[in-house]
């Protein structure tokens, strides 16, 4: 972790975030589902993956060499991918990740998610 001031008032602790390059760059290697180079030295660890309301997702990773943590966002279903497992749900065929090989969909409540990715593809009705 890495602290964080708040108003002079004592530190807390907080997760870094990654720039626009860096995440491009995890992104690729992500969905790959090869290892994570850390921007520190290293190689992250993956400690949770987390839906947003928004229907993207959020990976918090931890730096192996430095033990920094970051949030690496994942962005939302594009509509071709949407698309895409709607026509796998009229289908009747078993759900998959656009982006991960292999890897099913979950069914939590209404929407159907990613575990790996944490991004909602479809909300059934």
């Amino acid at each position: 972790m890495v602290n964080i001031s708040e108003n002079g008032n004592g530190v807390a602790e907080g997760n870094l975030k990654l720039s626009p390059s860096q995440t491009k760059h995890l992104l690729a290697a992500y969905y790959e589902g090869t290892r994570l180079p850390s921007v520190a030295g290293g190689f992250f660890q993956i400690l949770r993956v987390k839906s947003e309301e928004d229907g993207s997702g959020v990976v918090l990773l931890e730096c192996g060499s430095s033990s920094l943590r970051y949030l690496l966002k994942i962005p939302k279903a594009k509509s071709v991918e949407k698309k895409d497992i709607q026509g796998e749900m009229k289908g009747g065929r078993e759900l998959q990740c656009p982006r991960h090989l292999a890897q099913p969909l979950n069914r939590l409540g209404n929407r159907y998610v990613c575990r790996k990715c944490g991004v909602t593809y479809a909300v059934s009705k």
